[in-house]
């Protein structure tokens, strides 16, 4: 909940923690009313010609702790996401039915990104014995190299605690061969978890181990309840936004749960017609940026999220599955078996570009995305 002193340029948002912004022309100043910074309170979006502005972007409120950086200057305290391009002013109008949102021109034209906040933790799931038995949409053309499966797993795990500060390895269990896709799992935004209860019946049980991780990170966890059916991967928070595929692994009723589970996030409804989940097809590769599958699904998928998102940017990748990436602050990890260096690409608009090859998994339709729970 926030306020707005229209004589006074001063803003006072009360949301777990009270922060006072304060405004000036063509700078922004904020400080914490709290000596405990949280880590992304605020979201940064890229928008272009939304509503009487020519080039802007919308601050969105949404339930997760922390916040953005509000400053050009770069004097900013605690935990920031420090922008490239330097704010030129800042705006706000009113939002009938959506509460007060604020508005700031910046150079987006020019090619301005954010830097999102590292993860604090991640989660990630050993390869069971009985990996190859894992579901697939299609049989796959060579058998699922189980030992091979475990090197190349390993290798992503050794990125990960690179760039990650708490890498959390659950041991695998045979019982589950579709476990290391743990992303299936939860929904984490901020300090809440919706542990889901996944769209196919052989892989319900593989949350509980990940549900105790999550508690023991302190994050606090629902639990989606029947006949609500979710996987992770059908779900993508980009810009403060829930977009939420409806596939034959998502249903209705699942929406409705992460719309209760989320009540202050905006959560957009997507069909996914023929892929396994919306993220087999799109990622983000910075804050306001998709990386889309170049196909009519694609374009199709990425039409509907534009619809409640104009300001959304999509960059076209093929072939089919190559669109799933990992974004870690101003890192993308990039599929690599796919025969395409995606580097001049991706660093367009990432600082970093990290190749993985997951060919094994892509097998089983598994992703980049697949085999991690990014914790906040």
């Amino acid at each position: 909940m926030f306020t707005f002193d229209e004589s006074g340029a001063n803003i006072k948002i009360t949301y777990k923690y009270l922060i006072s912004i304060h405004l000036s022309l063509g700078t922004v100043d904020h400080h914490m009313q709290n000596r405990r910074t949280p880590d992304a309170l605020f979201d940064f979006i890229g928008a272009k010609n939304h509503s009487k502005f020519t080039s802007g972007a919308l601050l969105r409120l949404h339930d997760s702790e922390g916040v953005g950086c509000l400053s050009p200057s770069k004097s900013y305290s605690g935990k920031m996401m420090p922008l490239k391009r330097a704010v030129a002013a800042l705006r706000w109008r009113n939002v009938s039915e959506q509460g007060q949102q604020l508005f700031f021109s910046t150079a987006e034209s020019t090619g301005m990104s954010m830097k999102r906040s590292m993860p604090r933790a991640a989660i990630v799931r050993q390869v069971p014995d009985t990996f190859a038995d894992a579901l697939a949409m299609e049989e796959p053309s060579a058998p699922v190299n189980v030992s091979l499966a475990r090197q190349q797993h390993a290798a992503y795990v050794r990125v990960l605690k690179e760039l990650v500060p708490e890498v959390i390895v659950l041991p695998a269990d045979k019982a589950y061969p579709d476990c290391p896709f743990v992303e299936d799992t939860a929904v984490v935004i901020g300090s809440r978890a919706l542990i889901t209860r996944p769209g196919a019946k052989s892989r319900q049980g593989e949350e509980l181990m990940v549900k105790e991780a999550l508690q023991r990170l302190g994050i606090e966890t629902l639990d989606t309840e029947a006949p609500a059916r979710i996987d992770g991967g059908d779900v993508l928070f980009e810009s403060g936004i829930l977009f939420v595929g409806q596939s034959t692994r998502t249903n209705e009723e699942g929406l409705k749960a992460l719309t209760s589970a989320f009540p202050d996030v905006q959560v957009v409804p997507v069909p996914v017609p023929k892929s396994l989940h919306l993220k087999t097809v799109l990622s983000s590769i910075a804050t306001g940026v998709l990386a889309v599958e170049e196909s009519v699904e694609g374009r199709n998928m990425f039409a509907c999220i534009q619809k409640a998102a104009p300001f959304l940017k999509s960059v076209p990748i093929s072939p089919a599955g190559a669109a799933n990436t990992v974004l870690l602050g101003c890192t993308v990890i990039y599929p690599s078996g796919y025969g395409r260096n995606f580097d001049s690409t991706y660093k367009q608009y990432a600082d970093r570009t990290i190749p993985v090859n997951i060919s094994e998994f892509h097998k089983v339709d598994g992703g980049l995305t697949c085999l991690s729970i990014l914790v906040p």
